[in-house]
């Protein structure tokens, strides 16, 4: 398999548009497979899936993401560290932390570190789509 197909431990890259790269980091394979889906369903960016936010650094550096979607309480490097560095690395990138809450210390936590957008997981597919596309808008600004 070429690199654009699989990247040895750091994640799988399947073509689903024409909008750019979009990278979604998260421990759980089903949380990529629901972004996934979502991102196909609206024509979206070509996707990049990240089991660990280290790794994703590392992918994010080859890719050039426009969109970023973090899992936040991804394990190893934490997903505020990810979002900080990856906001650092990608100024221009739009960034969605998804929740558990979108109130209180963690939801405030995400958009200090530098995410753009916040989406609960219990309404990722209503919001997780308009709120990377705001998150992309707004970063092209930057």
């Amino acid at each position: 398999m070429d690199g654009r197909h699989r990247l040895e431990a750091q994640g799988e890259y399947s073509s689903v548009g024409r909008s750019g790269p979009v990278l979604a980091i998260s421990d759980s394979p089903d949380f990529v497979k629901a972004v996934s889906a979502l991102l196909r369903r609206a024509d979206g960016p070509v996707m990049a899936a990240c089991g660990r936010a280290a790794a994703a650094l590392e992918v994010a550096r080859a890719q050039r993401p426009r969109g970023i979607v973090v899992d936040v309480g991804t394990g190893g490097m934490s997903s505020l560290e990810a979002i900080y560095e990856l906001r650092r690395e990608f100024p221009r990138a739009g960034i969605v932390a998804v929740t558990p809450l979108r109130t209180g210390s963690l939801g405030r936590s995400a958009l200090e570190s530098g995410a753009d957008e916040i989406v609960l997981r219990a309404d990722l597919e209503p919001e997780l789509v308009p709120a990377l596309h705001r998150a992309m808008a707004s970063a092209k600004l930057r």
